[in-house]
């Protein structure tokens, strides 16, 4: 079958390589459902980004925070706190969309410092999670966090230029020295149905999807080079 399989594809690379080789030798469609970029807002502020408005990127932030599992919502069962389930706690589950969305803005991310800490909750996991990212000529960091009182959503994407700033409870805006802050028109959003429609036109059409079993492979290895950065305290290559 074809197939929108959720993120991480699976806690192991290995893994991942074996359902990528499965669907490539089958014919098959099979996109990750990494969601944030199908979002129109990140389409609009990419494009923006793209025409030159801010100039060349130099800086990506982003932040992704909220209560946690069965704080922030009723989750089913108990999973998300077992580490051999889950494969880790904040950074894997926000985390890996905020890296995703430094490769969608930023480009290709080259080595990863992470920190990662259990501040706030009696589990096994972390519920805070810290990311520099170096890229070429462009730097990054995302937050990843299980111990806000509040959700937090947001990117900023800094420029030689100006900024363009993601929030998702409005409009993208837009900053450069000549406007000042301007705020592009709010975009229609309804969380995942890009994703869903892009995934069923790829199947109708037998194309490609924009987002790749590849591309689902390399966000785990960011997340995993983050969590060995993590545990030696070094910056790592991302290889």
């Amino acid at each position: 079958k074809h197939v929108l399989c959720e993120v991480p594809m699976a806690l192991r690379l290995p893994e991942c390589r074996d359902v990528v080789d499965a669907a490539r030798e089958r014919g098959l469609v099979l996109m990750p459902a990494l969601t944030h970029r199908f979002l129109n807002a990140h389409r609009q502020a990419r494009e923006i980004l793209l025409s030159g408005r801010v100039g060349r990127p130099l800086f990506f932030r982003a932040c992704f925070a909220h209560a946690g599992p069965y704080a922030s919502w009723s989750a089913a069962s108990d999973w998300y706190y077992d580490p051999a389930l889950s494969g880790g706690g904040a950074l894997i589950d926000l985390g890996q969309h905020a890296l995703d969305l430094f490769v969608f803005y930023m480009g290709r991310a080259d080595a990863i410092l992470a920190d990662t800490a259990t501040l706030a909750k009696e589990i096994p996991l972390e519920d805070a999670a810290t990311c520099i990212l170096h890229g070429n000529r462009v730097r990054g960091c995302v937050e990843a966090r299980w111990c806000s009182r509040d959700a937090a959503r947001a990117v900023e994407i800094h420029g030689t230029e100006g900024v363009v700033a993601v929030r998702y409870d409005g409009p993208v805006r837009v900053y450069t020295p000549e406007e000042g802050w301007q705020q592009s028109a709010a975009p229609d959003e309804s969380f995942g149905d890009g994703l869903v429609a892009h995934f069923v036109a790829c199947c109708l059409q037998g194309t490609e999807p924009e987002v790749t079993g590849e591309d689902g492979m390399r966000v785990l290895r960011l997340v995993q080079t983050a969590y060995e950065s993590a545990t030696s305290g070094r910056l790592l290559m991302v290889s």
